[in-house]
């Protein structure tokens, strides 16, 4: 577990001692260094190293290097990711490829896209650590592809309003987890008003299925019949997930108490304006995606499933994280450093819940080097 503090110590002393808020080269340095670290760390893991990673490299990349294209589709598994192990096995018959390729492929994008929306990348990478964000991505690896995926979608496409190429990406994420058409929800924000009524009726529907989550199993399992094991399934309050949802809820809170603007029901929420001297994402279609994410984690529960769609919102509840640290110090000067101590501290503290605890798959899984 060494390995996860000394990332932790290296977000929090590093983003201080590189001045990542005020200096733009000490930002992008951290940047790079943070990629570098991310991707040694998880790339170099051992297949125990993740809830999902052993069955990953037996079912998958191991079926991809015994048979051809012929029947690499047959297996059940998105044909993007078995095309992604057949690629691998050709390069190297080495298993470990296929954790070192998959985080080479999405570190670097994460780091670029908080570094691209974040005003202070250090907070940003702390509360990735922290709050079950590293952890999660070494959890669901083919998950943690497609939203790379996507957010480099965001990046490249959608903040150019290029909405046919952002599908585009939609679907490339899709060949990699079926779960990534939850991906349309970000274009379909960009036209969404960030307002009490918008945020009322994200409420309601995370309530909704909080109480109602076989019916929408139904009905996936109908479009995607792979999933219609979890039809039926038994639903209880799961303690675990009930703090999830108050750690990302509390954070969202903040940063909506402390926004920059009234939310008022009116204009078109702008996709991107210029922060600085690049091109970010607008605060108010942020905390509009860390809402979202904050109404499934209430889902997740009862049904802890609706866990694995978070997911996809996570970047965009750790921005809302820093921006409500930072506009503390504007709003409640006073109070603002208290505040912060007492997240940094309460992040860290969900970190050790979890590494202590360690409920179902969406653990804080110990750390081992290779194979």
């Amino acid at each position: 577990m060494l390995i996860y503090f000394a990332l932790i110590v290296w977000a929090f002393l590093g983003g201080k001692l590189l001045h990542t808020q005020t200096d733009r080269h000490g930002k992008l340095l951290f940047t790079v260094v943070s990629a570098f670290l991310l991707v040694f760390t998880a790339g170099l893991r051992a297949k125990t190293v993740g809830c999902d990673t052993a069955q990953f490299v037996e079912n998958c990349f191991g079926y991809a290097q015994k048979n051809g294209w012929g029947t690499l589709f047959q297996t059940g598994y998105e044909p993007g990711f078995m095309a992604f192990c057949k690629v691998l096995t050709a390069i190297s018959p080495n298993p470990q490829i296929l954790t070192f390729a998959s985080s080479l492929l999405i570190y670097p994008i994460f780091c670029m896209f908080i570094h691209r929306n974040s005003t202070d990348v250090g907070k940003s990478l702390f509360f990735f650590l922290t709050l079950d964000g590293f952890a999660t991505f070494l959890n669901v690896m083919r998950q943690a592809m497609a939203i790379a995926v996507l957010l480099f979608g965001v990046e490249i496409f959608l903040k150019r309003k290029k909405r046919l190429g952002f599908l585009g990406t939609v679907l490339i994420a899709f060949t990699l987890h079926k779960s990534a058409l939850l991906g349309i929800l970000f274009l379909g924000f960009r036209f969404v008003k960030c307002n009490v009524f918008t945020l009322l009726a994200l409420a309601v529907s995370g309530i909704a299925l909080a109480f109602g989550g076989n019916i929408v199993f139904r009905l996936v399992a109908k479009i995607f019949p792979a999933y219609g094991g979890y039809v039926g399934q038994e639903a209880f309050w799961h303690i675990g997930a009930g703090i999830t949802f108050a750690v990302y809820a509390s954070f969202v809170v903040l940063a909506l108490t402390f926004s920059e603007r009234r939310l008022r029901p009116l204009g078109k929420n702008p996709l991107f304006r210029m922060d600085a001297a690049e091109e970010a994402l607008s605060k108010e279609y942020v905390l509009l995606c860390a809402a979202c994410g904050v109404a499934l984690s209430f889902a997740g529960v009862r049904y802890t499933m609706f866990l694995r769609l978070v997911y996809y919102f996570l970047p965009f509840i750790y921005l809302s994280a820093e921006y409500a640290l930072n506009r503390a110090y504007q709003k409640v000067p006073v109070l603002a450093p208290w505040i912060e101590l007492f997240a940094y501290a309460g992040a860290f503290t969900y970190f050790t819940f979890l590494h202590l605890v360690r409920p179902e798959w969406y653990a804080i899984v110990p750390y081992s080097f290779f194979f």
